[in-house]
Formats: structure tokens, C-alpha cells, sequence
């Protein structure tokens, strides 16, 4: 996959998050201090076609125009004021024939997490950054108990995408930060009160859908 990247010329503009208060971890999670995360340096590897802005958010940049970026943007703020600030991270707006095919992928370049995002669809961005908190927040034991609590396998093993610990995560943080009431039908368990149940482990919160009873008709 050819991954493209801004030139060096970008222009960098710098936009702090309002400071909030820290939403107490659940007890079977403990959240590191995500500001002692420190962003690998980036280098651009080639041009990025008719986009030029590169928007740095905290230690989160994101190389979109700037309607892209706007969306891209209140999807971070979500995890923000939620009390987990996602960082060390980069995401990238492709276009449609990108992603290998997918809406979306995480992945790893040098240490820093990288989102490309095929999509203007708000839950597959959500999902995608549900992988990079998931990186940044769980450790292994965490992650084994995550899978148990599901009653799965494996966390990333598992040969059917809907098995795997890590995917069930991302669906579920997305159906948590998403504003309106949608239940993820790829994977199982997804009645109301597992989805529920699942979110408040990770997050310690409830649900942001559940601010409305009217959304969960």
C-alpha cells in the first residue's frame, strides 16, 4: 500500500483541546498518562495530492482538507471529553479506492499510530480510533480480560473478523461515542445490555446515545 504524506511546506496550526476533567477509569482498566507519550518524528515519504493542510491537534496531526477535517476532528473531541484524549497518532483522509479496499485501517508506522479513513462515515472513523485507544490504554492482561468478559477466543487470532477481541472493542467504543443509538449487527453479543455493560468496562461511562432515551427506540 502507498501511503501518502504532506510535504514538508504544510502549514502547521496548533489547536489546544479545552483541558477537562478525567473521567476515573473502570476499575479493571487503568489509563496511562497519555501526555508521557511521546510522537515518533514524521517524515514525509510523497506529496499528497491536492491536500495541503496539516492540522496538529495536541500530539494528534491530520492530514485532510478542511471539510474532512472537521469531522475528523469532532470524532477526537468525543474521546477528549469522554476523559480519554487519544495522541501519537496520525490520520489520513484518502480517497474512496484507498484503505486496501477497507472504510478504514489502523496501523503502525515507526511507533506512531496511523488512521486512514476511506470514508466520511463518522462510525467507521470512530471504530478505526477505538483500535489506537485500545493500543494506548489496555495492556495485555487488561486485553485477556476484555476477551473473557466477551466470551471469546482471542483478541486478534481468531480467523472470522467478528471473533476477535479487538475488533468487538473498536465496534463497541464506536457504539458508545456514537450519537445516536446503533447496534453494531457484525458482532455477537450486541443486545442492549451487553453493548452497554461492554462500554461502561472500557470507558467507565455510559454510552453518549444514552443522554436520549428517545435514541434507543
Amino acid at each position: 500500500m502507498t501511503y501518502a504524506r504532506t510535504i514538508a511546506a504544510t502549514v502547521a496550526m496548533t489547536i489546544a483541546f479545552a483541558t477537562l476533567p478525567q473521567t476515573p477509569a473502570p476499575a479493571a482498566v487503568s489509563a496511562s498518562p497519555v501526555l508521557e507519550v511521546t510522537a515518533s518524528p514524521i517524515e514525509p515519504l510523497e506529496p499528497l495530492a491536492e491536500i495541503t493542510p496539516t492540522n496538529a491537534i495536541a500530539d494528534v496531526r491530520i492530514v485532510a482538507d478542511d471539510e474532512r477535517a472537521v469531522g475528523i476532528r469532532t470524532a477526537l473531541d468525543k474521546f477528549e471529553n469522554a476523559g480519554w484524549p487519544l495522541s501519537n497518532l496520525e490520520i489520513r483522509a484518502e480517497g474512496e479506492d484507498g484503505c486496501g479496499g477497507n472504510a478504514g485501517v489502523r496501523l503502525m508506522e515507526q511507533d506512531l499510530n496511523v488512521v486512514e479513513i476511506c470514508t466520511e462515515a463518522e462510525w467507521a472513523l470512530l471504530h478505526e480510533l477505538g483500535h489506537v485507544w485500545a493500543a494506548l490504554y489496555l495492556d495485555e492482561d487488561e486485553r485477556q480480560e476484555w476477551v473473557e468478559l466477551r466470551g471469546l477466543d482471542s483478541w486478534s487470532d481468531a480467523d472470522k473478523w467478528e471473533d476477535r477481541g479487538t475488533e468487538q472493542l473498536a465496534d463497541i467504543v464506536a457504539f458508545g461515542l456514537f450519537d445516536e443509538w446503533h447496534t453494531p449487527t457484525s458482532i455477537a453479543s450486541n443486545d442492549r445490555n451487553s453493548l452497554i455493560d461492554g462500554f461502561e468496562w472500557l470507558f467507565g461511562m455510559e454510552p453518549l446515545n444514552m443522554q436520549d432515551d428517545a435514541e434507543q427506540a
